[in-house]
């Protein structure tokens, strides 16, 4: 009777650990993957996270911007300050 007591326990936290984050993994993608745009116009004083391997192509003379650094999440934004440019996502 102690070793059923026993199958059924770990049965039953294999099965409920197993769920965990499940539904979060698949909603997290999903709102990636509609979030994601290849090519974004940048609009002036609008802070962008850029990532590794974006590319920020100028399309007027001379854009200026603004860029800071997150060293707590890594991630680095980038403000258009003047003029005209375009991030490209690979």
């Amino acid at each position: 009777m102690k070793i059923l007591i026993k199958i059924v326990t770990v049965l039953s936290a294999i099965f409920a650990l197993s769920g965990c984050n499940s539904d979060n993994k698949t909603t997290a993608s999903v709102s990636l993957s509609k979030n994601f745009e290849k090519n974004i116009s940048m609009v002036t004083n609008k802070a962008y996270v850029i990532k590794k391997g974006d590319i920020i192509e100028k399309v007027s003379n001379n854009p200026e911007f603004k860029m800071s650094s997150n060293l707590a999440t890594g991630e680095t934004i980038v403000t258009l300050l003047s003029g005209e440019a375009s991030i490209i996502r690979k």
